[in-house]
């Protein structure tokens, strides 16, 4: 899902750059897909707050133990797909930010 929200972001700068000049991307046209990642986030929050916890959740709850660390159980169950995510996350980051570095951001 992360590399899927990559790629949408991509597309969405993509758009912009067609349907705005320049001057209008650098004024305003940038808070566009802010704007659009705060109402997914809020969105995403409103419908968490009201989904009803699962049944392992509430046992564990009541049991008072505390569950696994998913950090340790991503690199248990997939010791080589989670490093090679990371770096592909980590190297879209990087290069994301030296090119707006060299731009002169």
């Amino acid at each position: 899902m992360l590399i899927a929200g990559q790629l949408i972001a991509l597309c969405m700068l993509l758009l912009l750059q067609q349907l705005l000049p320049e001057a209008a991307l650098e004024q305003w046209g940038w808070r566009i897909p802010c704007v659009i990642g705060g109402v997914l986030a809020l969105s995403a929050f409103y419908i968490r707050r009201r989904l009803a916890e699962t049944p392992d959740f509430r046992r564990l709850q009541t049991n008072k133990r505390r569950p696994q660390s998913s950090g340790t159980a991503l690199f248990r169950h997939h010791p080589k797909q989670a490093p090679i995510v990371i770096a592909l996350t980590a190297g879209g980051t990087l290069w994301l930010l030296l090119a707006w570095r060299r731009r002169g951001g």
